[in-house]
């Protein structure tokens, strides 16, 4: 008798419920996850039943300067525009008058002009003094007889 026990399936309940599956489809049906148990979102998230996602959308409508084909703005009022008299109806790109230009990039010495400075450095540090003429050219002696 004592192995007949062991063989036997007793029903605790007359129907089987399941409850996950109630869950499941009650988040189905309000899929707002603010408006359930939290403990009960925890869970099924952490056994990955469900997923968070946000959704956005957006609604786009047709402005003021709504064109359905792009048209180039002119940039330039030209002679040619005057001449015909079409720039009454050309429509003109806006121009901030008030907007500060890129700063001009100043010029660079020629070398030269570079060259010229070292050696005139360097013979000054060497104790040589610079003679006051007018002279763009000097002779020989003064370039080269002078200097010993």
């Amino acid at each position: 008798m004592a192995g007949d026990a062991k063989d036997k399936v007793i029903r605790i309940t007359e129907e089987l419920k399941d409850g996950d599956k109630e869950q499941l489809n009650a988040f189905l049906a309000s899929p707002v996850f603010e408006s359930h148990d939290k403990k009960l979102v925890d869970l099924f998230k952490k056994r990955k039943q469900i997923t968070v996602a946000s959704a956005k959308s957006y609604k786009v409508t047709k402005g003021l300067n709504y064109q359905p084909v792009r048209a180039k703005l002119e940039t330039q009022l030209t002679a040619e525009m005057l001449r015909t008299g079409s720039w009454k109806n050309a429509q003109f790109k806006k121009t901030n008058i008030n907007a500060v230009g890129l700063a001009p990039q100043g010029g660079h010495l020629h070398p030269l002009l570079k060259v010229r400075t070292q050696f005139r450095e360097i013979l000054l540090s060497m104790g040589f003094n610079e003679m006051p003429t007018n002279r763009w050219v000097e002779s020989s002696f003064w370039n080269f007889d002078t200097l010993f």
